[in-house]
């Protein structure tokens, strides 16, 4: 029984001390917990109980959460906690917790290819190592002999600029490095990615990507998933 406490609690540790840490809960603190991996309902919970928020929802900064992955639900929590109205908690789910290994799996096989489109411009002008870039997945992808869809069309993909040389002297040509990290499937998790065809500025061989620009990267691993995380 001790020992069952202590795994409860070490599990709490990381949400709990992030809404209780200091500052204000803000749009950054939120993405960082969505792609850390933590799940929505976790996530809501964590908006629902902070002791102080500072979300900023003007239309750019909700694009950009958009982007992110963050749900319209989820922008709609942020807003009332900004106007001081009640924000309601997702209870845990009563009983024991299910087992998601249990009932039938479906493959999502390695490099299972991606179609995805660039939001916005990426330059070496002003790009930096570490800085994100965000893609839309352009068509709903399905593993085969079964009709679910495993990520939806419109769905979000992530990267992040490796790095970034700008013009020199010279007329020496600005260069990009890119790396695509992962796309959110349908039930709220992510599958990681990597960038694959010849248009992917992996090599550096590109000085800017124009938003609307077109990729396709693939899974990178095979990924087994809960067939009813998808009905």
């Amino acid at each position: 029984m001790k020992c069952l406490r202590f795994l409860l609690c070490l599990f709490a540790v990381p949400l709990f001390n992030l809404a209780q840490a200091p500052g204000p809960l803000t749009n950054q603190r939120v993405i960082l917990q969505m792609e850390s991996g933590v799940r929505t309902s976790n996530v809501v919970n964590m908006i629902c109980a902070a002791p102080r928020v500072s979300f900023n929802l003007t239309p750019s900064d909700t694009d950009q959460l958009l982007e992110a992955g963050i749900s319209e639900e989820m922008i709609k929590r942020m807003a009332e906690r900004n106007h001081g109205q009640p924000c309601t908690v997702i209870p845990s789910p009563s009983g024991p917790p299910r087992n998601r290994d249990q009932g039938e799996t479906l493959l999502l096989p390695d490099a299972t290819p991606v179609r995805l489109r660039l939001m916005r411009n990426v330059s070496s002008a002003y790009a930096k190592a570490g800085d994100r870039i965000y893609f839309e997945v352009l068509d709903d992808v399905k593993v085969s002999h079964y009709p679910y869809v495993v990520i939806n069309r419109e769905a979000t993909a992530v990267g992040t600029i490796i790095d970034a040389l700008e013009r020199g002297v010279l007329g020496r040509a600005g260069k990009l490095f890119v790396r695509v990290d992962f796309v959110w499937l349908a039930n709220g998790d992510k599958v990681a990615l990597s960038g694959g065809d010849k248009n992917f500025p992996r090599d550096g061989h590109v000085g800017a990507l124009a938003e609307g620009q077109e990729f396709v990267a693939f899974t990178n691993g095979e990924a087994n998933l809960n067939v009813r995380d998808f009905r």
